[in-house]
């Protein structure tokens, strides 16, 4: 597949985590027209090239050769073998290292996403578990309620020793 200059300047914007407004406000520009640039439904002159690669940190060659297969003679580049096609691209050191550098923070926030939703749903367990005791307890005596209570305030305090029904219901 073919990029076009769009599809590059977006694939750049996101993996530096940068917003289109934010790119807009960096160049100056509304929203709805940067948005048509990415969309390539709009002329992007020389110049605003120029201004849009220097906000997202790479030179405007770098932009429009990457992905392009062939793209550098440079003697810095460095040649892989992308699949059983054995079909080669070349890119340049400074391309690697910034998409190196945008695969190590997607990978971070994909981990903080991870953490975050496994903390959720530890949440979401303990208030589920808490509804479902309520719901359990409902139709409890006063007395059942109480012995439940102190069974669960000695399991807080000792989590390793658990409290029999009997004990529960002989405790003052």
């Amino acid at each position: 597949m073919i990029m076009t200059i769009g599809d590059k300047i977006t694939f750049f914007r996101k993996r530096l985590g940068i917003s289109q407004e934010e790119m807009a406000s960096r160049l100056e520009m509304t929203s709805q027209g940067y948005g048509k640039i990415e969309r390539d439904e709009t002329d992007v002159p020389h110049s605003r090239l120029e201004l849009i690669c220097k906000a997202l940190g790479t030179t405007l060659q770098d932009l429009v050769n990457y992905g392009e297969r062939n793209v550098s003679n440079n003697s810095n580049a460095v040649i892989g073998n992308f699949g059983n096609n054995s079909t080669y691209q070349i890119c340049s050191d400074q391309v690697l290292a910034q998409e190196n550098t945008f695969l190590k923070r997607e990978n971070q926030l994909l981990q903080d996403k991870i953490q975050h939703l496994e903390e959720l749903l530890q949440v979401y367990k303990q208030q589920k578990a808490t509804q479902n005791e309520e719901n359990d307890n409902a139709d409890l005596t006063d007395e059942q309620k109480e012995i439940l209570k102190s069974r669960h305030e000695a399991m807080k305090a000792n989590p390793e020793r658990r409290m029999t029904w009997e004990e529960a219901k002989s405790k003052p």
